[in-house]
């Protein structure tokens, strides 16, 4: 699942999905996966995997699979079980590069698919599978996979400074309430960006409450795959594509005058900046619970 989340395959993501949910993997492990490190629902063990899983497959600098990481790796991993972990990886890694069955079974849908029928100089159709540095949020501390348990600790509690945080909360119940927006499409929104920053805590919560609205599963599993799907409706892929781009300003470009003029096909203005309001809010309690480091995993839908 790790690796086809990484290289943004939906192929991957759909069959890996189906395959843990009916070995007995737990849904709410599977939505918070692009946070692991902020959690702690995963075993020493698991993370030294997933670790190892995201060096091999982004292999984002000379530095990649370290030593310090090697030496972790093998208080957990014999010789033969360390090169087992290491093929598949290889082998997931091939699939999501070439030309099966991603890339294929994307373009064949995207050409039947009047929700897919858009130019390719679009920016959210850009390519998915970009290459980019981790956030520093979700970065290893500097002492290596061990440390996680300083982590998975609560720094302050959010609770004790709530009044504090009221504009964010009736910021949040201004967008809602103003009814621009679909209920679905705020609970991806908030998904995505949640999944991009690393936010254990809001993915725990908003996978909750997406699902306890009627949101499907394999939306949510697929969801930081979604230009190589037709799961999703025009209105909401472009959507997404100005979430991502609002959240991670990779570039000068971002937000450029093309993807607005493409939101402004489905968005009037009113709605359009409902839309950036809900991108700045999530982005901000992100921040707020990585800071925090509020410990997830507890919540209950339509409680906040």
């Amino acid at each position: 699942m790790r690796a086809p989340q990484i290289n943004g395959c939906a192929y991957g993501l759909d069959r890996h999905s189906k395959d843990a949910r009916a070995a007995g993997e737990t849904e709410q492990r599977l939505h918070v996966l692009p946070a692991w490190r902020e959690t702690s629902m995963f075993s020493e063990r698991e993370r030294i995997a997933l670790a190892w899983t995201e060096e091999l497959t982004e292999l984002a600098s000379p530095e990649a699979v370290s030593d310090a990481l090697y030496e972790q790796a093998r208080q957990h991993f014999g010789d033969a079980a360390l090169v087992d972990l290491i093929l598949p990886i290889g082998v997931i890694n091939s699939f999501a590069g070439s030309t099966w069955p991603c890339a294929p079974s994307a373009a064949a849908t995207r050409s039947a698919s009047t929700a897919e029928r858009q130019s390719d100089d679009w920016p959210g159709r850009r390519q998915s599978r970009k290459t980019r540095l981790p956030r520093p949020c979700i970065e290893w501390p500097a002492s290596g996979p061990s440390s996680h348990q300083e982590s998975t600790m609560s720094r302050f509690a959010i609770q004790r400074h709530y009044k504090s945080m009221m504009p964010l909360v009736e910021l949040g119940k201004q967008i809602h309430g103003a009814g621009r927006l679909e209920p679905a499409l705020i609970d991806l929104v908030l998904m995505r960006c949640s999944q991009i920053n690393g936010c254990a805590y809001c993915l725990d919560m908003h996978s909750k409450d997406a699902r306890a609205a009627g949101e499907t599963e394999q939306r949510l599993y697929v969801l930081p795959a979604w230009r190589e799907t037709t799961l999703f409706s025009e209105r909401e892929r472009i959507a997404l594509a100005w979430a991502e781009e609002l959240t991670e300003l990779a570039s000068h470009e971002a937000v450029s005058d093309a993807l607005y003029e493409q939101a402004r096909q489905h968005y009037d203005e009113d709605a359009l900046v409902d839309l950036t309001l809900l991108v700045v809010t999530i982005n901000s309690w992100n921040r707020i619970n990585i800071a925090a480091r509020t410990i997830g995993g507890s919540y209950k839908p339509g409680s906040h």
